[in-house]
């Protein structure tokens, strides 16, 4: 991994962000805080813990059907 940009909360508070390495290796572009960054396929495990946790919270029942859910 050539890069990464890290931020940290407290209280809702941003109170700490920096990146590190470079955001494009060939022409040394380092990355600052703000770099955008494709997720690709990282999102997948955060939106399933995330899933996961509604339906431990009674929020959500996996059996229910998307588009009632969306009230499409």
């Amino acid at each position: 991994m050539p890069g990464a940009a890290l931020a940290v909360a407290y209280n809702g508070r941003l109170v700490y962000s920096r990146g590190f390495g470079y955001a494009d290796s060939a022409t040394k572009q380092t990355v600052a805080p703000d770099s955008l960054f494709r997720i690709g396929s990282i999102s997948k495990p955060f939106t399933a813990v995330a899933v996961l946790k509604l339906v431990e919270e009674g929020r959500l029942d996996l059996d229910a059907e998307a588009f009632k859910i969306l009230d499409i």
